[in-house]
C-alpha cells in the first residue's frame, strides 16, 4: 500500500467512525455534500501535504456504499418527502 492509499484509508477510517457513531446509531441525517467536505476537511488538517480538492463526492459516496451496504440509503430529494410518509426507519439515511 502507497503511503498516499495509506492516508486516505486512514481519512476513511475517520468518515466511516462519524458515520457509524453520528448517522447510524444516533440516526442524524446529513447531505453527502457534507460527508465530502468532512473528509476533505479531515484530509487538509491531518494530512495537508496529500490533500487533494478535487476528490470527488461521487468517489466518496461509491467507498461508503461498499462499506456500509444497505445499512445507509441515500435520499434523492423528491423521495425524501416518500421515504418519511412510509416511516421506514430500520435504514439510516445520508
Amino acid at each position: 500500500m502507497s503511503e498516499q492509499h495509506a492516508l486516505y484509508e486512514d481519512t476513511f477510517q475517520w468518515l466511516h467512525e462519524h458515520i457509524q457513531k453520528e448517522i447510524i446509531t444516533c440516526g442524524k441525517v446529513e447531505r453527502m455534500s457534507m460527508l465530502h467536505g468532512h473528509f476533505l476537511q479531515y484530509m487538509q488538517h491531518v494530512h495537508p501535504d496529500n490533500y487533494n480538492p478535487l476528490y470527488t463526492a461521487q468517489k466518496l459516496k461509491a467507498r461508503i456504499t461498499a462499506e456500509f451496504g444497505p445499512q445507509l440509503v441515500f435520499w434523492e430529494p423528491q423521495q425524501r418527502f416518500e421515504s418519511d410518509r412510509t416511516s421506514d426507519r430500520t435504514r439510516s439515511a445520508i
